[in-house]
C-alpha cells in the first residue's frame, strides 16, 4: 500500500514538471486585447507571414475570458526554416520557427514580460518520405502551419500550460 502511494506521488510530481509556467508575471489579472507584427524580418520570411501570425495569435487569443486589464501583444519572427529536402534524406531536417513576444499595456509603456517560442514539426519523418514530403510542400503551407502551432505556443507561454490547455480545450 505504501509502495503505491510512494509510486502515485512520484507520478504527480513527475507529471507537474511538463508543465510551462507563465513566462508573463503580474499580479493582476490580464487578456491580450491587441496583437501587433513588427519586423524587421529575417531572410527567407514575408510580410504575409508575419501578418498570418498576427491574425493566427489574434484569433487564439479570443479563447482566453477578457478578465483584469487589456494588454498588447507585439510578435516578431527570429528565424523560419523550411525543411529541406537533401537535408531531410541525409542526416534529418523540420521546418521551424523562432518567434519572440513582448506583453505590455495597450499604450506601449509598461512591459509585462517577454519570452521566446521555438515550434518545429515534420523532424519526425525524415529519409526517403521525408525528403518526398519536403520537395512536395509548398513555403506558404510549411509558413502557415509553423504559424497555427506557434500562435498556440505563444498563448501557452503567456498563460501556462495548465491555463492556455483549459481555454483552447474548449474550442473542441
Amino acid at each position: 500500500m505504501n509502495r503505491r502511494l510512494y509510486l502515485f506521488a512520484l507520478a504527480l510530481t513527475l507529471a507537474g514538471c511538463g508543465a510551462e509556467k507563465p513566462a508573463v508575471q503580474s499580479t493582476e489579472p490580464f487578456h491580450i486585447a491587441e496583437v501587433q507584427a513588427v519586423g524587421p524580418l529575417p531572410s527567407g520570411t514575408s510580410e504575409w507571414q508575419l501578418e498570418d501570425l498576427r491574425r493566427e495569435t489574434a484569433s487564439l487569443a479570443t479563447l482566453v475570458p477578457e478578465t483584469g486589464n487589456p494588454r498588447l501583444l507585439q510578435l516578431r519572427i527570429l528565424g523560419f526554416h523550411k525543411k529541406s529536402p537533401g537535408m531531410s534524406f541525409i542526416v534529418g531536417d523540420s521546418n521551424w520557427i523562432d518567434v519572440s513576444g513582448v506583453v505590455m499595456s495597450l499604450d506601449g509603456g509598461q512591459s509585462l514580460g517577454s519570452f521566446t517560442a521555438h515550434v518545429s514539426t515534420d523532424a519526425y519523418v525524415n529519409g526517403i518520405i521525408g525528403a518526398t514530403v519536403a520537395a512536395t510542400e509548398s513555403n506558404t503551407d510549411a509558413a502557415r502551419e509553423l504559424n497555427d502551432k506557434a500562435a498556440s505556443a505563444i498563448l501557452e507561454k503567456i498563460y501556462g500550460t495548465r491555463a492556455w490547455n483549459a481555454w483552447a480545450n474548449r474550442r473542441r
